[in-house]
């Protein structure tokens, strides 16, 4: 096994024996380096994945001879999921005394009590009529659904910040480029317009008969063109997009302006129209926006109840300002082993840093930290084992990195910690990994790490899968 205290980064793909290198790894810190369960935090993503953990760390410690005591004690401080590892640590922190929050779990309670703080926040409150709040529910009605598809998506917008270590604030909402976006429309213009002006003037200057028509649609375009800007209406773009769409129509004028420059053209008035849309809006979606997320911290309050997000907020929080706090939990812990660190979010990142006693991994996000600063380390690190796969993120729409495992390997190194990678697929035939690896260099390109199989002159047997893939000098 790698060195001790010296962070462990193993790269492993799907089937190539990850859950075994882990109970291995268990195993040998319990029965080599003589650590006690209660010493070592292990944590991976699923319950399933837990479960299956537990058994065989559990069945490998009875193998090795570990006492009954040490097995109850694995019992007590067993591998578990952030959720389960969250909830064991505030627990431990918390006074006898005081009362334990009710905690709004999986089944979408906490979505249930956002959903209330909306409509309480814009429609029964006392700022829903008058105020800002109401200005902000009259100009946001007419474009959004308040009563189910707004709420559902600051909800979920809310959650996904949280998880990245963010506030939810207007920070949130987009900053709108109405002046740029309307810039590039009218570049973009301007070159359609060149053309059709230039293809007008040889229509002019040959005053052939058979252009006749030719002549009076241009002369209705540019005549609607002119009309249009002068109203200044908020829709002109989209209105200036039919009116090109319907000169496209026309003959010849369709070929005059190439089918690439009329689209591009019509995504910059669309995009020209949408910002400056946007731009109106965000001032009612911020305040929207700030009055559920105080009106939902009201309700929780009031019910005596925190969601995850607040207990892995308010741990961190406390671990970071509370020395004796940081004592009693960092300073047992000898060992964090994290499994599937691919799925790991900023501030599940910022615990483990915390629990190995080592700074946190940068974020690829440049987002805002919910903590900005850092405690100092102890004087030994506890020995940081980290397990992935970048191919197998999964969890990016909860708020996971997609660069976490990168952010964890420059961690490794820049500790001059140690890398291995398991790259023999216990799991799949010759043949099938022949197509996984020619279909991961597709798509991954150099970055790719192929598999290799475990029997490679084994013949195949049973059911096959073939891939078809198409030549290197086919454009499709």
């Amino acid at each position: 096994m790698a060195e001790a205290t010296r962070p462990h980064l193993l790269r492993a793909s799907a089937g190539t024996g990850k859950t075994f290198q882990l109970v291995r790894m268990y195993t040998e810190m319990v029965v080599e380096q003589g650590l006690r369960p209660a010493q070592i935090v292990a944590i991976t993503f699923t319950r399933k994945a837990t479960a299956e953990l537990r058994q065989r760390i559990r069945q490998s410690l009875v193998a090795a001879g570990q006492d009954a005591e040490l097995l109850a004690e694995l019992q007590r401080a067993a591998p578990v999921n952030f959720h389960g590892l969250c909830l064991r640590l505030w627990e431990e922190l918390q006074p006898q005394d005081e009362a334990a929050p009710i905690i709004l779990g999986d089944a979408g309670e906490e979505q249930e009590l956002f959903f209330e703080a909306c409509e309480v926040a814009w429609l029964h409150g006392s700022e829903a009529e008058a105020g800002e709040v109401g200005a902000a529910v009259r100009g946001a009605a007419p474009c959004f659904e308040l009563h189910a598809r707004l709420p559902s998506d600051l909800f979920a917008a809310f959650a996904r910040a949280r998880e990245e270590g963010r506030v939810p604030s207007a920070d949130l909402f987009a900053a709108c480029d109405e002046k740029g976006a309307q810039r590039r429309a009218e570049l973009q213009l301007q070159e359609v317009l060149d053309d059709l002006l230039g293809f007008a003037a040889e229509l002019a200057a040959k005053n052939a008969a058979s252009d006749q028509k030719l002549r009076a649609k241009l002369a209705t375009f540019f005549a609607a063109r002119e009309a249009i800007a002068a109203t200044q209406a908020e829709d002109a773009p989209l209105q200036l997009g039919r009116a090109l769409k319907q000169l496209g129509r026309a003959g010849r004028l369709g070929s005059i302006v190439s089918a690439p420059a009329r689209e591009a053209l019509l995504q910059a008035l669309d995009a020209a129209f949408a910002e400056r849309h946007c731009a109106r809006l965000r001032p009612a979606l911020c305040t929207l926006g700030a009055a559920a997320w105080e009106e939902y911290g009201r309700l929780k309050a009031a019910r005596g109840a925190v969601d995850f997000a607040d207990i892995i907020e308010r741990l961190v929080h406390r671990l970071e300002q509370d020395v004796t706090a940081r004592q009693q939990i960092c300073g047992r812990t000898r060992a964090v082993l994290v499994d599937e660190a691919q799925d790991t979010n900023p501030l599940q990142r910022r615990l483990i840093a915390l629990l190995a006693g080592m700074a946190a991994p940068a974020s690829s996000t440049g987002a805002r930290q919910l903590l900005a600063s850092s405690p100092p380390a102890p004087s030994t690190p506890a020995h940081l084992v980290v397990v992935g796969d970048a191919k197998q993120a999964i969890y990016t729409f909860r708020g996971a990195d997609p660069q976490s495992f990168s952010a964890f390997a420059e961690l490794v190194r820049q500790r001059q910690g140690t890398e291995a990678q398991l790259s023999v697929s216990r799991r799949s035939q010759p043949a099938l990994i022949v197509g996984i690896n020619h279909l991961g260099a597709h798509l991954f390109g150099a970055a790719y790490e192929p598999l290799a199989p475990l029997e490679p002159d084994a013949a195949p047997t049973g059911a096959a899968m073939f891939w078809l893939s198409a030549a290197a000098d086919d454009p499709t």
